[in-house]
């Protein structure tokens, strides 16, 4: 599993854009919360792709009856 990296820009005007790369579901706004909180009020939030996804388990068991 990889180690979630926080991506910051900052546009020639000063606007902010924070978005995370390998966090899946809404852990990234547990990551986040702080450093938008330090930056100001959020004026737009767009979850990307891997917040619908879900974490991957270690394993799954599946219980198959013969019939």
């Amino acid at each position: 599993m990889s180690t979630p990296t926080i991506l910051i820009t900052i546009g020639p005007t000063g606007e902010t854009t924070v978005s995370v790369q390998g966090a899946v579901g809404p852990s990234c706004q547990d990551l986040t919360r702080a450093l938008e909180a330090a930056l100001g009020t959020t004026t737009h939030d767009a979850p990307t792709p891997d917040y619908y996804r879900q974490a991957a388990t270690s394993a799954s068991r599946v219980r198959l009856d013969s019939a």
